[in-house]
């Protein structure tokens, strides 16, 4: 089992993780009578809450089985990488607040939907309420998803396949969610919400990548996670005139956040999806050790590279 786990650790991460959601999800599905929303069962409610924190503790798992607490210390320690061009702070807050409002803008300009304001009304008590879930599940995703899977697959494969396989693999794990219509946005096709991650993924990469920080990689995520909430972008802000929701706000804006990882991929090139060379987790310290001396290596033929 060791050498199987050696060689595929992100495969034997992405297993476990599914795994668990689907039992997770299954034990939801049995415990809820049926006509019952899961808030009205305060059991079922925990339980599914509890499969936010599978993704962590399966990473967790193989990396201490594989290389003790020095690989756990590594895992984490990205965080406290926080030395990098102010610029990337100024991306990883700005980053969805700006596409999301050119979607709601595009929205607008091509259909005869409304312009809903560029933020959602009384967005503070509910997001206030709801942030420590947010910190918790950005902090589990970011570990998981782009520290754990992502350092280690750029071993093997370029930016972007790294990106497109980590992405697949995290779209999936929501997929149980679908069938059970919780945890996701209402209205919001399955396949667009799974592309719209894909796309996430090659964004947080290319922060990752030319970051080098944790800390930025967290503040993305934080940013991501936040707008929804700030942003009148989800079906259920505003409704039509028979009263049902308007979905063509989150589905423009998908198109521009689908558009936009594209752009990325054509702007920095496939292999690093950045002007430096993409993290690996063989090479993780030296690489920031390097950057001490040399803060911006550029990779030559970056651009629109793909190769």
């Amino acid at each position: 089992m060791r050498a199987f786990i050696s060689r595929y650790p992100v495969l034997t991460f992405v297993i476990i993780t599914l795994v668990v959601q689907v039992i997770d999800i299954i034990a939801v599905w049995m415990m809820l009578p049926e006509g019952l929303h899961i808030d009205q069962v305060p059991d079922a409610h925990m339980v599914f809450r509890l499969r936010v924190f599978g993704p962590l503790i399966a990473c967790l798992w193989v990396t201490h089985y594989l290389e003790g607490f020095a690989g756990i210390r590594k895992l984490l320690g990205s965080y406290l990488h926080w030395r990098t061009p102010f610029k990337w702070y100024a991306v990883s807050i700005l980053w969805k607040f700006v596409l999301g409002w050119i979607g709601l803008g595009l929205t607008v300009l091509l259909t005869d939907a409304i312009w809903p304001g560029f933020f959602a009304q009384d967005f503070w008590g509910t997001y206030f309420a709801n942030l420590s879930f947010i910190l918790i599940i950005t902090f589990v995703e970011e570990t998981s998803w782009i520290r754990f899977s992502i350092s280690r697959l750029q071993e093997r494969y370029t930016a972007l396949q790294a990106a497109f396989l980590a992405g697949n693999a995290w779209g999936f794990w929501y997929v149980p969610m679908f069938m059970l219509n919780e945890g996701v946005p209402v209205g919001y096709p399955w396949i667009t919400f799974h592309a719209c991650i894909i796309s996430l993924c090659i964004l947080l990469v290319w922060v990752y990548n030319s970051s080098r920080s944790g800390t930025v990689l967290l503040l993305t995520q934080i940013s991501s996670n936040s707008v929804f909430m700030m942003v009148p972008v989800l079906p259920g802000e505003v409704t039509l005139p028979d009263g049902s929701m308007d979905t063509r706000y989150v589905m423009v804006y998908s198109f521009v956040f689908i558009a936009f990882a594209i752009g990325l991929v054509a702007v920095m090139g496939p292999k690093n999806l950045s002007r430096r060379p993409r993290m690996r987790w063989s090479k993780e310290r030296e690489m920031l050790a390097a950057d001490h001396d040399a803060p911006e290596v550029v990779v030559p033929g970056h651009a629109g590279a793909l190769s």
